[in-house]
Parts: structure tokens; sequence; C-alpha cells
């Protein structure tokens, strides 16, 4: 019915430049770049593959985020990283090195803050690498954002954020699995050892059920989400 509507309002149909298959039809007025296609399916792949990630789930979620709080004031760089990971629902190395966060002005200032430095962009053009964009945290924002800055200016901290992505993975990557198994694996169920990927499908679950107002989690944790 959709299709037969859209060719009465819009006329015939034509193949999508580029495509050799001759079930990909379009409409020109519908047709999108093929830059804008391809975004649109590999973000398809990524949330796709998410949800087949996601079978971890978390318990207890406020003593969670609580301790997730803590490692943030720690003095050890790598369990900073590890809180912020949980908290922010970002990718070590955009915690280690390649991202940064801003305070967020006006609406959403106060649980949300603005990132910058997506890093499975591989930093190509036309990508959101330059691009900053607000994104939902799971604390007060000033606890985020001065953990960030405390990372930044720490000796420890720079030293790690001058490392490549490479040498990070190598020289740091088994460092920072065995503290989130050892600081994150009591609170969550599903895998017997928590790994940092797992702590992005949580924030992901989090954020789906506190800020959308519904969901067991989001009842628990809605009024005071952890914001000390």
């Amino acid at each position: 019915l959709r299709r037969n509507a859209l060719r009465s309002l819009l006329g015939e149909e034509i193949s999508l430049p580029g495509s050799r298959s001759p079930y990909a039809k379009g409409y020109l007025a519908l047709a999108l770049e093929r830059a804008e296609y391809q975004q649109l399916r590999r973000h398809t792949e990524e949330v796709v593959d998410l949800r087949r990630e996601n079978q971890v789930h978390v318990r207890k979620t406020h003593d969670y985020l609580t301790h997730a709080i803590g490692l943030t004031k720690s003095g050890d760089a790598v369990r900073i990283i590890a809180g912020l990971l949980a908290l922010t629902g970002r990718r070590p190395i955009e915690v280690a090195s390649a991202g940064m966060i801003t305070e967020l002005t006006g609406e959403g200032g106060d649980y949300c803050v603005v990132f910058e430095g997506q890093a499975k962009t591989k930093r190509r053009e036309g990508t959101m690498y330059g691009t900053p964009f607000p994104i939902p945290i799971l604390c007060a924002p000033h606890v985020a954002l001065e953990a960030w800055e405390r990372l930044r200016k720490s000796l420890r901290g720079q030293e790690i954020a001058a490392m490549e992505p490479r040498v990070f993975n190598s020289r740091l990557g088994s460092t920072l699995s065995y503290i989130v198994g050892s600081e994150f694996s009591s609170y969550l169920f599903g895998r017997e050892k928590a790994q940092p990927k797992d702590l992005r499908s949580i924030y992901a679950e989090i954020c789906n059920q506190v800020y959308n107002g519904d969901g067991l989690i989001g009842r628990r944790i809605k009024i005071g989400r952890a914001h000390v």
C-alpha cells in the first residue's frame, strides 16, 4: 500500500545510483546519497551488533553507579578511566586519549555533557570525529567533568593520552580489563567476569530505562540518579 501510494504521488521508480541489485529501487525525491546510505547502514549494523553483544545486565543499579563514581575519585589513572567508562558510555581510547567532554550550557545541562572525539570514525573526513554532540551521563555532570580534567592533568594520565591506540591496547588493555573485572563483576549478571565493552552496553541499558522513564531500573533510580 505504501509503495502504491508513493508511486501515485512521485511517479515511476528508479534504480538507486551505483546499485547493481534489481531489488534496490527508490524514488528521486527519497534517494539517499551513497555516503548517507553507507553511514546509515553502518549505524544499523553497529546497533544490531551491540544488541547481540548485550547479554550482560546490571543488578543493584544505584550501588553500581555509586561505585563507578567512587572510582573517578581514585588516585589511579586506569581506575578513573574505568569509572568514566561506566558513567559516560564512551570507548576506552576515547576516555584515555582521543575524546574530551565539556559542560553543556542550557537545556539538558543537568544530565548531559558535550563530547568530542568519537574513536570509531578513525578521524575520517565527513564523520562525527570533529563534531561535538551532547551525551547523557549517569552522574552529576560536574563529577565526570572534574574526573576527566584530573585524569588529563595527572602525569600518568598525560602519559596514557600520548599513546597511540595500538600502544594503549597492548600496554594497558589487560590492566584495564583486570580492573573492570575486579571492580564491576559483582554488579553484573550474564557474564562471570565483566569486560570493558560490557560497561558500554550497561550504560545504554540504563540510559534507555532512566531517561525514557520506564523499566525497573528507571523506577529504582529515577529520583536522585546517583548525582553525588
